[in-house]
């Protein structure tokens, strides 16, 4: 049986921007950021790329220099803290604490359309009392959710998407990445099964499957990511 469906987000609501989750670490975020961030520079507009707070690596991180690199700005990220753990617990390692309302007008100073790369999933621990879901809740940006074509997705996707819409926030699509590792291409049958069952789960919902990224081929892929999620 499908999942409740909720208003989904059409092209007209992104004006302001999008929030992207994932429905766990390593799945491919930041990836299909970077993509829908050089799609809408491709469409002339100039959007802001931003990984608010990053882990596991010196600032800016890796993460905040592939969005970067797709958006055409310097890498925008608010803090990075060294061990890679939710943002919460790797600021205490570090002997630090997490501002949120600083960060939140860290962001809110960045030019729009803002593109937001959460961090993990829809539920990690981001300060007391606040997680990713509350952060985007605040920000009131529709959400993108990206899930990798393997083994589980079909519970970490409907549960994530099912997660989002209890916030009250609108489900721009699913992107199902068959390029991070243990995931299958959407051509294979594992990864065609799916495909088809999000998108029968999730109807009006676009779920776009996306392949490795092989540059230079990424132009032509972000145009075509773009176009699933908004039908244009």
């Amino acid at each position: 049986m499908p999942i409740p469906t909720a208003p989904t987000a059409c092209a007209t609501m992104w004006t302001d921007g999008l929030f992207i989750t994932g429905t766990d670490t390593e799945v491919g975020k930041t990836a299909t950021t970077a993509l829908l961030a050089r799609a809408l520079v491709l469409a002339g507009q100039a959007p802001t790329a931003m990984k608010p707070m990053a882990t596991g690596s010196a600032p800016p991180g890796e993460d905040a220099l592939a969005l970067a690199r797709g958006a055409g700005h310097p890498p925008k990220v608010w803090r990075c803290w060294p061990t890679p753990v939710a943002p919460n617990r790797a600021a205490r390692m570090a002997g630090a604490t997490v501002p949120i309302h600083d960060c939140l007008r860290w962001i809110r100073r960045q030019p729009k359309p803002w593109m937001v790369e959460g961090v993990g999933g829809w539920r990690v621990p981001l300060a007391p009392g606040w997680d990713v879901s509350r952060l985007a809740r605040t920000l009131a940006l529709p959400v993108l959710v990206v899930s990798a074509n393997r083994l589980g997705t079909l519970n970490h996707t409907l549960l994530t998407v099912e997660a989002v819409r209890a916030s009250g926030l609108a489900v721009v699509g699913v992107v199902l990445n068959g390029g991070v590792a243990g995931a299958s291409d959407a051509s294979t049958t594992f990864g065609r099964g799916n495909l088809d069952d999000l998108r029968t789960q999730l109807p009006g919902v676009p779920v776009v499957p996306i392949p490795r990224i092989r540059p230079p081929d990424t132009d032509a892929l972000a145009r075509r990511l773009l176009s699933s999620l908004t039908g244009r």
